[in-house]
Order: C-alpha cells, then sequence, then structure tokens
C-alpha cells in the first residue's frame, strides 16, 4: 500500500524532475497505473482497504433478527428498563443457545445503535453574573525570611483581569475578608 510520503515523492519527481511515468515506475518499483492515478488526483487522502462486500456475520447471523426485535420492543419501555449489550448477550446464551461472544454481541449492537450526539453548552454571563476563584500556596521571603501564604485569585468572567491577594491563614474569616476586598475592588462588580 503506497504511503502519503510516496505519493508527494511520486509528484515530485514527476512534476519537478520532469520524469516519465515509466522511469518513476522503475524507480519505486510500483506499477504505472498506480503511479498515473496518483499523479492525477489533487488531494489525494491516505489510501485505505476497502471491502468488496460487507463482513458477515458467521456466528450472529441467525441471531440478529432476535437482536433487532429486542432492540426494537426496548424503544417503547423506559430508557432503565431497556436491555444492556450484557443483558442481551445473556438472553441469547440462554434463551437461544447462541455459542459466541460477548464481544461479537456487542460489536455488533456498536454498529446498529444511533451514536449521541456531543452537545456543548454556551457560557456567556453578564457583567458582575460570573466569576472564577481558585487558591494556591505560594512562597516568598517577608523580611528576609522565606514564608508560605495562600494566594487568592479570582478572574470575572467578562474581564480580563486578574486579581489576587495573599494571606497568611486559609481559614473562613480571612477568605471571606479577601473575596469582598476583592470584589470590592472591582468597579462594576453587583453583590447579589
Amino acid at each position: 500500500m503506497i504511503k502519503m510520503a510516496q505519493i508527494e515523492h511520486i509528484k515530485k519527481m514527476y512534476f519537478l524532475e520532469e520524469l516519465s511515468i515509466r522511469e518513476i515506475s522503475k524507480i519505486t518499483g510500483h506499477h504505472r497505473d498506480t503511479i498515473a492515478k496518483y499523479i492525477n488526483v489533487e488531494n489525494p487522502e491516505p489510501p485505505r482497504y476497502k471491502l468488496t462486500k460487507p463482513k458477515g456475520h458467521p456466528v450472529l447471523g441467525p441471531f440478529i433478527p432476535i437482536i433487532d426485535e429486542i432492540l426494537k420492543t426496548d424503544q417503547t419501555r423506559h430508557r432503565k428498563q431497556r436491555h444492556t449489550g450484557r443483558r442481551i448477550f445473556e438472553r441469547l446464551r440462554d434463551e437461544y443457545g447462541f455459542t459466541g461472544g460477548y464481544n461479537t454481541v456487542a460489536d455488533y449492537l456498536r454498529k446498529i445503535r444511533p451514536k449521541l450526539k456531543e452537545a456543548f453548552v454556551p457560557l456567556q454571563f453578564d457583567l458582575g453574573q460570573h466569576a472564577e476563584v481558585d487558591w494556591m500556596e505560594a512562597w516568598f521571603f517577608l523580611n528576609g525570611i522565606e514564608t508560605k501564604a495562600y494566594l487568592f485569585v479570582m478572574k470575572q468572567g467578562v474581564r480580563a483581569d486578574i486579581m489576587s491577594e495573599p494571606i497568611r491563614l486559609r481559614n473562613r474569616k480571612p477568605s471571606l475578608m479577601v473575596t469582598v476586598n476583592v470584589l470590592n475592588s472591582w468597579a462594576g462588580f453587583q453583590m447579589k
């Protein structure tokens, strides 16, 4: 199978070095038809193996209508009452004498069950409605002595500026005082 780097090399030999298809075939060892195919393609995609016919299900084949029926009846049931892949496998094995493995059933279910689309919720807030807060531990020199302090860092969602204030102890009273100080220092921040 030809790789993308080989396709680029073939195109370089043909267009820049102006070699013939026959000469390129001798150099690379690929057939002339293959070289001609890739020279004429403007944006080649990586070559992929194409199945001539869909893969069969030698073990699962007779049980596919049963699985489809189970899934059809599940559509009318409550979400929590529907069959899982494991439960479908167990029913096929116990009730119908299925001799295949769980992965065979799971692979088939993965192909036929609808895929869930990703959902995103945009986070947009007006001024004063949202802020991100974090704490970090910082070491610095205070009067020549290395001292540990906690740094309160706050970023308002709409604005780009970041406010921070150090405190020595991280307990409730200093934390609340720092929060109020930072909020008061921002012009336009409305407490709700």
